[in-house]
């Protein structure tokens, strides 16, 4: 059995107080709660309006936007389907964010993203840019996939399945403002 002191409560309301700090560095203006929708679709909308059939789709980005999901810091990127019958649909792509003590590595979905999007490996400053520094001004081709399960496997109402990108395929147009910028254009 551990006994508790003192010490071990201010030692966690310090770290709590650490977390706003770095939440506050970071951009983002308060924490989200953890109870919070873990998936929030794109404003205004509800699941079935983001619902697609699964398959490959034009996309262009939208927004981005940084949150914390069950205590993550991730990106939530916001796509527009731009060609066939789903035109206008919004699609979000969740990306975690990169922490400063971890490097990137090829496993991450934001470092995909940025490969793809520039065709360059990341730099090591790659948590330090925000996902529409590479994605914007952009035409992708991506894979799109319904979700009809929750976080914790288990299968989703008819209703509540909502339609996401996946991964990134390749860059169809454009030239991302972090290429432009090093080419001086």
């Amino acid at each position: 059995m551990r006994v508790t002191c003192g010490a071990d409560t201010a030692s966690s309301g310090n770290r709590k107080h650490n977390d706003a700090s770095v939440a506050a560095r970071d951009g983002i203006s308060s924490p989200e709660r953890l109870d919070a929708d873990p998936l929030d679709l794109p404003s205004g909308s509800d699941p079935q309006e983001t619902l697609v059939e699964t398959g490959v789709y034009q996309v262009a980005f939208v927004r981005d936007e940084r949150r914390e999901i069950y205590g993550r810091p991730v990106w939530l990127v916001t796509f527009k389907i731009i060609d066939g019958e789903h035109l206008g649909r919004r699609l979000l792509f969740p990306l975690n964010a990169l922490l400063v003590k971890h490097g990137p590595s090829r496993g991450h979905h934001i470092v995909q993203a940025f490969a793809t999007s520039t065709g360059l490996r990341p730099p090591r400053d790659l948590w330090r840019l925000r996902p529409r520094k590479f994605l914007s001004d952009c035409v992708f081709r991506a894979e799109v996939r319904t979700v009809s399960r929750d976080s914790q496997k288990n299968e989703l109402a008819q209703s509540l399945h909502y339609s996401r990108v996946q991964r990134l395929i390749e860059r169809v147009a454009g030239v991302p403002p972090y290429l432009s910028k090093r080419l001086g254009r």
